[in-house]
């Protein structure tokens, strides 16, 4: 049985909510799985990946900009945490 199967079972024996709750619950399933495709196909052209993905581009940006935004935060961070 899988995991999606799984997820769609209601115990128990049928109660007026059930039909609603099933059918929430495979409402959720369906948008879940439109964003696992959505986000599949951007990694399909990994030369745009980072123009795309904010994270990715985050993560993606030369250390020495990483660098001088940590130097940028450390004075507010520092007195933030009592001058540690």
């Amino acid at each position: 049985m899988s995991a999606a199967s799984t997820w769609l079972e209601v115990d128990g024996p049928p109660e007026p909510m059930t039909k609603p709750v099933l059918r929430q619950r495979i409402v959720a399933l369906g948008a879940l799985s439109a964003m696992c495709k959505a986000t599949l196909r951007l990694y399909a052209d990994p030369a745009r990946l980072a123009e795309r993905l904010p994270t990715i581009r985050f993560l993606a940006r030369p250390a020495a900009d990483i660098r001088a935004q940590a130097e940028r935060l450390l004075p507010g961070l520092r007195q933030a945490l009592g001058g540690a």
